[in-house]
């Protein structure tokens, strides 16, 4: 009989979904800006926005259980806790931009 390798490795497999996540967002952020505006390399208010995003994406996909396993639990309640996740992570970040008046500077197809 053949041993799962998700039970044993659950803890490597939760690490690098939790690492992959932000590192993934800077990295289609970077070829959305290189194909959008085709200027390289990206203003620094657009790094710093990347940078802020992924950080924010490590703090607040964990609150939403997206991390958790599914075992169980409906695909509908799955996809709310994904956009209610991605919901609050573009409030923020439109807060953000609003609360230091950054909104001439970004486009708003980047947004």
């Amino acid at each position: 009989m053949a041993r799962s390798v998700l039970k044993p490795h659950a803890t490597v497999f939760l690490g690098v979904m939790r690492l992959a996540d932000p590192l993934l967002a800077i990295v289609v952020g970077l070829v959305a800006y290189d194909l959008y505006l085709a200027e390289w390399p990206p203003a620094d208010h657009y790094l710093l926005f990347l940078g802020t995003g992924a950080m924010t994406i490590a703090a607040l996909f964990p609150m939403f259980s997206l991390y958790e396993p599914q075992r169980g639990t409906s695909l509908a309640e799955e996809l709310r806790r994904l956009v209610l996740a991605w919901g609050m992570l573009a409030a923020l970040a439109g807060g953000m931009i609003f609360a230091t008046k950054m909104g001439d500077a970004f486009s708003r197809v980047w947004v």
